[in-house]
């Protein structure tokens, strides 16, 4: 019989990773932040000291084989309206936030997981507030969360977070150019050829398995922390907290990193996630000093033409409506945050 329990120590925890991972894979919705790894790395750093007082509740449901067929990594923690409940990952440091389940096992999924959380005999009866940040437009627990409002009698609010967006890679080089403005067409391959004619070479490359990740984080927050910005936001708890997660992500294969060196030295980079055949862009750095070579631009157009030619599917930037991101042909996603509430 398939039935839902609850994992709250983090050793129990880990253990779940083969089978968590296996899930995510096959899940309704499977993102690169669903992956045990990072889930675990963001637990263990409590999110970079966000949640210093955060207590685990992870969902386990697991069919009538014993097989895991969905999960809910939430976790509990005080805030000034009470104990509330919410997504491992909550909710400044990841971009996109879900629970992982099986296609055949959703709807026995979320009934599990309503009874347990709003039914007559709650897991955690101290929570009376449920925040889920960082939701795509697809996402299985918006859907079940509108279900659940309508048969708990919760008060359900919903508002757009941010537009993450994205570009759907065609087969060639040329027809993804051919999507973009004339006007867009001429300033990459302008850029392109500026940069093949300088003195100094211009290669970029990604970071492969035989490299050093923990070097590689390094001279990634060498040129990102030029950024006025990122350097307030990356406190040296979140520089850790990145540097573990690039880590194990290049330990697992996920990992996507690519720089652009001029005469050998760092100009620019973008860090992210390779994952189910689409590059997930996280952030980005610059050397101020190269930026007459506008170094951001023939970076991202060399890693563009790379994921054409390996057929990747789509490039998403996630979070954050920069500029840059439309000029190269991006569109638009709004996620969404919801709250539930039964006025406890």
């Amino acid at each position: 019989m398939a039935a839902l329990t609850w994992v709250t120590e983090p050793d129990a925890f880990a253990q779940l990773k083969p089978e968590w991972d296996r899930l995510v894979q096959e899940s309704v919705l499977s993102l690169p932040f669903l992956l045990h790894d990072y889930l675990r790395i963001w637990w263990e750093e409590r999110g970079a000291g966000e949640w210093p007082e955060a207590r685990l509740a992870v969902a386990v449901y697991r069919d009538d084989r014993g097989a895991l067929a969905g999960a809910a990594p939430f976790f509990v923690a005080p805030t000034r309206h009470g104990p509330t409940m919410m997504l491992l990952g909550s909710h400044r440091l990841t971009d996109y936030l879900d629970v992982v389940v099986r296609p055949e096992a959703r709807e026995g999924f979320f009934h599990a997981l309503g009874e347990a959380l709003f039914g007559p005999e709650r897991a955690f009866p101290q929570v009376h507030r449920w925040e889920w940040w960082n939701l795509l437009p697809q996402s299985p627990l918006l859907e079940a969360s509108r279900g659940w409002a309508q048969r708990y009698g919760l008060d359900l609010t919903e508002s757009p977070v941010e537009v993450a967006p994205y570009i759907p890679l065609p087969r060639s080089w040329e027809a993804y150019l051919a999507g973009l403005s004339k006007k867009q067409r001429h300033e990459i391959r302008r850029k392109l050829r500026r940069a093949q004619r300088q003195d100094a070479p211009v290669r970029w490359h990604r970071v492969g398995p035989a490299e050093d990740p923990e070097a590689a984080c390094r001279t990634f927050f060498y040129l990102a922390l030029f950024h006025p910005e990122k350097a307030a936001f990356f406190t040296e708890a979140r520089r850790r907290w990145l540097c573990r997660v690039v880590q194990a992500a290049h330990r697992g294969g996920w990992l996507f990193l690519a720089f652009l060196t001029v005469g050998g030295e760092p100009a620019a980079a973008f860090l992210g996630f390779d994952f189910q055949q689409r590059l997930w862009i996280y952030n980005a750095g610059l050397h101020p000093a190269y930026r007459h070579l506008s170094p951001g631009w023939v970076l991202l157009a060399h890693i563009l033409q790379w994921a054409i030619a390996q057929g990747y599917t789509e490039l998403d930037f996630m979070r954050g409506p920069e500029t840059y991101k439309y000029r190269f042909g991006a569109r638009n996603r709004e996620l969404r945050w919801a709250r539930l509430a039964d006025g406890g």
